[in-house]
């Protein structure tokens, strides 16, 4: 079980000069993008190079010239890291819509697990939902009494601790620098392990919403991106 989400935190001069570095980096950032004549041709390219990195992670690996050129490839012959790569995509897109009108919460994000998941080894009888079942970190074979980590467990203790977690990312707080709550937040949301299958990329997923969400940055632009990366096909079709 995770302790409360705390409302102030005692970090070191160091920790805080790293924030202030950091903060000011996604100033610079943002100023850069919102200088191009039209920053939504580098999104698009930037999203699926940050789908294939945060789906990296998480062990599926699909080459950056596929997932650029994926809307080249028929949907059936798309491989299965592909497709993985690809409802990141998705998922992505269709947060962007959800946050411009609702808070970040737990029905926006059940929405957006369903779609991580479809057609996946990830999909489950309780995809689209809060976990039905007791899930652990580590190797499968090893059960459970060898696994590295044990999140809490599904029904009503899961519920709370969602529920807390939603409500103390939503709140107000000028005590604590935006870096610093997103790494609480995403550090709580993985601690609580919410769901099924896909928590890691959704939870790195909502680090970039809330730094929409206040403004920090204006387009989802996180992930260092050069267009010499891709193929000429798929940036002709992106600046198109």
């Amino acid at each position: 079980m995770p302790h409360p989400t705390p409302t102030t935190l005692a970090l070191s001069q160091h920790t805080y000069n790293t924030v202030t570095k950091a903060t000011l980096a996604l100033g610079r950032l943002d100023f850069a993008v919102r200088r191009l004549p039209d920053p939504r041709l580098l999104v698009r390219p930037v999203l699926r190079r940050e789908a294939q990195s945060t789906s990296e992670l998480e062990g599926t690996y699909a080459p950056l010239d596929e997932v650029l050129a994926a809307d080249f490839i028929d949907e059936a012959r798309r491989s299965a890291e592909l497709r993985e790569v690809m409802n990141y995509v998705v998922a992505a897109e269709r947060a962007l819509d959800l946050i411009k009108t609702r808070p970040i919460c737990l029905n926006v994000l059940c929405q957006l697990q369903a779609i991580l998941v479809k057609g996946t080894r990830g999909q489950m009888y309780d995809s689209g939902q809060l976990r039905q079942r007791q899930v652990f970190i580590g190797e499968r074979e090893l059960g459970i009494e060898q696994s590295r980590f044990v999140p809490v467990p599904e029904g009503d203790l899961l519920l709370e601790g969602v529920t807390d977690w939603e409500k103390w990312i939503n709140a107000p707080d000028d005590e604590m620098p935006l870096v610093v709550k997103a790494a609480v937040g995403h550090y709580q949301f993985e601690t609580l392990h919410p769901f099924s299958d896909g928590n890691g990329r959704l939870g790195r997923l909502i680090v970039v919403l809330q730094l929409i969400e206040a403004d920090m940055l204006t387009y989802p632009s996180t992930q260092p991106f050069s267009l010499a990366q891709a193929p000429q096909g798929a940036v002709q079709e992106s600046a198109a």
